[in-house]
């Protein structure tokens, strides 16, 4: 089967027929001119390294507070127009449950560049500097994983001075 065509088939009570997804990656324009990446129904967010810490209360349902193990600020390396030409999808089998971090079943690789000026306002990222932004070190790969398996969050990335 296609990536992008026939993706899915929608049962109900008078039998199922193949429906289309469409599967396009899209930019959205955010705040401070950065970018959000979509693809079909799905919203993409930085995939963080995190580290838990149990704070309060009767596990598992306690208070805990969690933080960044990895580099989340980063700045896209991205075309603007056609943001397949910047982007890698990669698709895997679905297995359950479907959005853990580390399994999730989609996963798109883009190159971005750290911004250190970006940093954190108390507990949460600041707002994204405006764009487009110059890079503090050359840019590497990341991945960003369907917005629903990321623990943290970075889904508004400035774009890079290219």
């Amino acid at each position: 089967m296609d990536s992008g065509k026939i993706r899915r088939v929608i049962h109900n009570i008078l039998g199922s027929f193949p429906g289309r997804l469409p599967l396009k990656l899209r930019l959205t324009r955010r705040y401070n001119d950065s970018v959000s990446v979509h693809r079909g129904a799905l919203t993409f967010s930085l995939k963080i390294d995190s580290e838990w810490k149990y704070i309060r209360g009767k596990k598992p349902a306690a208070d805990y507070a969690v933080y960044p193990k990895s580099k989340w600020n980063y700045a896209l390396v991205i075309d603007r127009n056609q943001p397949e030409k910047s982007l890698e999808v990669k698709e895997k089998s679905v297995k359950m449950p479907c959005f853990p971090e580390d399994r999730a079943p989609v996963v798109i690789t883009a190159k971005a560049g750290e911004v250190q000026s970006w940093d954190m306002d108390g507990a949460s990222a600041a707002p994204p500097p405006p764009g487009p932004v110059p890079l503090s070190r050359p840019p590497e790969d990341v991945e960003l994983i369907p917005y629903g398996a990321a623990k943290l969050r970075i889904t508004e990335f400035p774009v890079a001075k290219t």
